[in-house]
C-alpha cells in the first residue's frame, strides 16, 4: 500500500459513523451531513472562542445523537490557558439532569473543604442512567486523628490533610491515597506547634498546604501554639517553608487566581482588632496583605474572572460588633478592588456564615449556616433549597453531572435534583436515639452539644469516583473518638473516568471513547485513562436533552474549542493516533 492510499483510508475511516462535526471556524454548522446544526448563545462560540461566562452552542436533540447502550466517541481540539480565572467547565454535554441520564466531557478541578479550585485541571468523562453504587470505606489516613479534610488531586494522586491526634508527633500530617483502604504518610508539614492542615491546593504545578490550629470548640488554649504557615510539597516527606502570612491561628483556605497564590487568615493578630485578612504570595517567604474584613472569613472560589471570599457575621466576636451589620457577606476581587455581593439569604437570622462556595451550571453557589442552604447567584442571589434539617453546608462539588453537598451535624452527603430539591445520599454518623437538631432547638450549652457533631469536611473527584472526608465538628481528638470521623469514603454514580493529571496549556486533542463496557480517555492520540469494566446494556444514554458545546452542569468553559466530532462508534487507538491535528505546534491550521 502506498503512502497516499494509506492516508486516504485513514481519512475515509474518520468519516465512518460520523454524526456530528462542528468546525467552529466562523459558523456552528454541522459538516457531518446529519444536519445537526448549532445555535450560538453569546458572542464568540461560532469562532471557537468561549468566554467562561455566557457563551456556548446549543444543538437540538436528534435521533443520530442518541446512542442508547451502543459505543460512541467524542473528540475535540481544545485550547486551555491555566490562568486560574475559572473553575473548569464543560466541553460537550448531553445530559438530562432531571432523569440523571446522558454523558458529559468536561474540565474538572480539585480542592477540598473551604479552598478554592486549584489551577491544575483534569479531564472528566462520564455517563449515567440513574445508576448509583454503594459507598466504600477508603480507610483512615491518620490512625489517631478524628479529622480528615482538604481532599486534593495533584499529579495523578489523591492527598488529604489531617488535624489533631493523640500524640503531637501525629499532628499536621498529609497523606497520599494508595488503594483500597491504604494511605501513605507524606510527612509532617513543618516542625512548628500547629494542630493540622486546613488548607491545601494545587498552584502552578505544585501542591501547597497551610498549617492551622483548628479550634472549633473554642477550648484549645493558644498558649504555646504557633501561627499558621504555608508550605510547598517537595516529594517524599519533605515540605518547603513558604513563610507566615500575618499572625493567624487559622489559615482556612488557599486560592489560585490569575497566576498568583492567595490565602485567608482568620482573626489576624497583626491588627489590634483582629481583623481577618487576605494575603498574596510574593515569593520566597514573603506575603502581602491585599484585603481585610471586620468579620471572620472561611472560603474562596474563583468564578467568572474574579476571586470570591465568603465571610462570617461579626456577632461571634462582640468586640468587633457593628450595629446593623448584615451578617455573612460574599466579596469579589478583581486583583485591585474588593466589592460586596451582600448576604446570600438577605438577613443575619437566615445566614450569618458562608462556609463554602462552588460553581454549578455557571452560577456561583454559596453554602450557609444556620439555614442549611445552597444559594446560587448569577446577577442576584437565588434560594437553592434546604438540605433536610442539616445545620450547615460544608462543601460542594459537581460530579458526573450532578451537584453534591456535605453538611453537619450528622455528616450527610446530599445530591441536588431540580426545583430546590435535594436527595440524601449518605448519613455517616447518626447513633440511635440521637437527635442533634432537636437538641439545638431546645437550648442548652451550644459548645458542649457540637462536640458530638460530625461534618463532611471535603468532597472531590478522583479516579472516576466522588470522595468524601469525614471529621469531628470541633477538630479535637479530646471531644470524640476516631471512629467514622477521620475516615475517607467514596462512591460512584453512573460510570466515570478521569485523567487525574493536569491537562496542560495550549492546543490539545481530546478523545473520549465508550467501548465494550469501558470508558477511555485519549490526549493527543495517546491513552491516558481507562475506567473499570461495567455492563454497557445497563446504560441507555438516549434522551431528549440538547447537546451543548462549551457549557453544561459543571459550568461555562473558558478557552477555545474547534474540530468537534461525534461518532456513533468507538474509534480505534490507531485511528486516534493518525488524527489530522495541529496541536504538536500549538498553531492554528491553515
Amino acid at each position: 500500500m502506498t503512502a497516499n492510499s494509506s492516508g486516504l483510508n485513514s481519512l475515509l475511516s474518520l468519516k465512518n459513523g460520523l454524526v456530528g462535526y462542528w468546525k467552529l471556524r466562523g459558523d456552528c454548522r454541522d459538516y457531518s451531513g446529519q444536519e445537526n446544526h448549532g445555535m450560538v448563545r453569546g458572542e464568540g462560540p461560532a469562532f471557537g472562542k468561549f468566554d467562561g461566562e455566557s457563551g456556548f452552542i446549543e444543538v437540538k436533540n436528534s435521533a443520530s445523537m442518541n446512542f442508547g447502550d451502543n459505543d460512541f466517541t467524542v473528540s475535540a481540539e481544545v485550547f486551555r490557558k491555566g490562568n486560574g480565572a475559572s473553575a473548569g467547565g464543560d466541553i460537550l454535554c448531553k445530559f438530562d439532569a432531571t432523569h440523571r441520564n446522558g454523558f458529559s466531557l468536561c474540565l474538572g478541578t480539585s480542592a477540598g473543604g473551604y479552598n478554592s479550585q486549584g489551577n491544575e485541571q483534569q479531564i472528566h468523562f462520564g455517563i449515567d442512567d440513574s445508576i448509583t453504587a454503594d459507598w466504600e470505606d477508603c480507610g483512615r489516613p491518620n490512625e489517631s486523628s478524628n479529622f480528615a479534610g482538604s481532599l486534593t488531586v495533584y499529579d495523578g494522586a489523591l492527598y488529604v490533610g489531617t488535624n489533631d491526634a493523640q500524640d503531637e508527633s501525629d499532628w499536621c500530617h498529609v497523606f497520599r491515597y494508595k488503594e483500597g483502604s491504604d494511605w501513605e504518610d507524606c510527612g509532617r508539614v513543618g516542625n512548628r506547634r500547629t494542630h493540622g492542615i486546613e488548607a491545601m491546593i494545587t498552584h502552578e504545578g505544585a501542591l501547597y498546604a497551610g498549617t492551622s490550629n483548628y479550634d472549633k470548640g473554642g477550648e484549645v488554649s493558644r498558649t504555646g501554639l504557633d501561627y499558621g504557615r504555608i508550605y510547598r510539597y517537595q516529594g517524599g516527606q519533605e515540605w518547603e517553608d513558604c513563610g507566615q502570612p500575618g499572625k493567624c491561628g487559622r489559615l482556612p483556605c488557599l486560592a489560585s487566581y490569575k497566576g498568583r497564590l492567595y490565602v485567608l487568615g482568620a482573626n489576624d493578630e497583626s491588627t489590634p482588632d483582629r481583623k481577618s485578612r487576605c494575603y498574596v504570595y510574593e515569593g520566597d517567604k514573603s506575603w502581602k496583605m491585599c484585603g481585610q474584613w471586620i468579620t471572620n472569613v472561611h472560603c474562596m472560589m474563583v468564578h467568572r474572572g474574579k476571586l470570591h471570599v465568603g465571610g462570617n457575621g461579626a456577632k461571634y466576636w462582640p468586640d468587633a460588633w457593628l450595629d446593623g451589620f448584615p451578617g455573612a457577606e460574599v466579596y469579589t476581587y478583581d486583583g485591585k478592588d474588593w466589592e460586596s455581593l451582600g448576604n446570600p439569604l438577605g438577613s443575619w437570622e437566615k445566614c450569618n456564615q458562608v462556609h463554602t462556595m462552588g460553581v454549578h451550571r455557571g452560577e456561583l453557589i454559596a453554602g450557609t449556616w444556620p439555614d442549611p442552604v445552597a444559594v446560587s447567584r448569577n446577577s442576584e442571589w437565588k434560594h437553592g433549597g434546604f438540605l433536610g434539617d442539616s445545620i450547615e453546608t460544608n462543601d460542594l462539588a459537581v460530579y458526573n453531572g450532578k451537584l453534591y453537598a456535605g453538611t453537619i451535624p450528622r455528616g450527610d452527603v446530599w445530591r441536588y435534583e431540580e426545583n430546590q430539591s435535594w436527595t440524601l445520599m449518605k448519613r455517616f454518623y447518626s447513633p440511635e436515639g440521637w437527635n442533634p437538631v432537636e437538641q439545638r432547638k431546645s437550648g442548652g450549652d451550644y459548645r458542649e452539644m457540637k462536640k458530638a457533631w460530625t461534618r463532611v469536611t471535603s468532597l472531590t473527584v478522583f479516579g472516576g469516583r466522588l470522595f468524601a472526608s469525614i471529621g469531628s465538628c470541633t477538630g479535637s481528638i479530646h471531644h470524640v473518638p476516631a471512629d467514622v470521623r477521620g475516615r475517607v469514603f467514596s462512591f460512584q454514580a453512573g460510570k466515570s473516568v478521569t485523567m487525574d493529571r493536569d491537562v496542560g496549556n495550549g492546543w490539545k486533542h481530546w478523545a473520549a471513547v465508550k467501548k465494550r463496557g469501558r470508558l477511555k480517555l485519549y490526549l493527543n492520540g495517546k491513552p491516558v485513562a481507562s475506567s473499570s469494566p461495567f455492563q454497557s446494556e445497563k446504560f441507555n444514554l438516549s434522551n431528549d436533552a440538547s447537546l451543548q458545546i462549551g457549557f453544561g452542569e459543571s459550568g461555562y468553559f473558558s478557552g477555545k474549542i474547534r474540530e468537534i466530532r461525534l461518532y456513533q462508534r468507538a474509534l480505534q487507538s490507531e485511528e486516534l493516533k493518525r488524527w489530522p491535528r495541529c496541536y504538536s505546534t500549538n498553531k492554528p491550521p491553515a
